[in-house]
């Protein structure tokens, strides 16, 4: 045993200045590593929000494309409209274009989620080419994880009477 305490005595340890610059590497480095997950986190929600919206004008511009007849809630053409589904019909909204979404505006979709601020808007008008053909853009406006608004909007045209 004497053997043993006269060895570790004689043996130099770390001192504070090695393990506070061990510390700080370490330290650094799991700032980092946070940093990157939260990037990583804020663009997949970012993700979700933009495939959702695109999700949205997909299904507006496939119901505004079939070839059944269409009967609207009420309202001119051309003018500015939501796809409502239940049930599933365009009903008129307000005269003005979107740029920014908010839950209590006419144009808000209530996706049933948490967390999901999406507004889908259809503008119709009748189209030169003749009778029975509209042209038509579906934007649909969210918000984003940073609180900004981004929008996608698609065009479309349409044979076939709107009632």
């Amino acid at each position: 045993m004497k053997s043993l305490i006269k060895k570790l005595t004689g043996q130099k340890g770390l001192g504070l200045v090695e393990v506070l610059v061990a510390l700080g590497i370490v330290g650094s480095g799991m700032v980092i590593i946070t940093q990157v997950s939260l990037r990583t986190i804020k663009q997949a929600r970012k993700n979700e929000l933009q495939d959702v919206a695109n999700q949205l004008a997909v299904e507006a511009l496939d119901f505004m494309k079939m070839p059944a007849d269409i009967t609207m809630g009420s309202g001119d053409i051309p003018g500015y409209f939501k796809l409502d589904f239940d049930p599933v019909q365009i009903v008129k909204g307000e005269d003005n274009e979107i740029s920014n979404c908010y839950r209590t505006g006419d144009y808000y979709v209530d996706l049933g989620y948490e967390g999901y601020v999406v507004c889908q808007q259809i503008y119709l008008e009748e189209s030169s080419l003749g009778s029975d053909r509209y042209d038509f853009q579906v934007k649909v406006v969210w918000e984003t994880v940073g609180g900004e608004f981004e929008e996608i909007t698609v065009s479309g045209h349409r044979v076939g009477a709107i009632k």
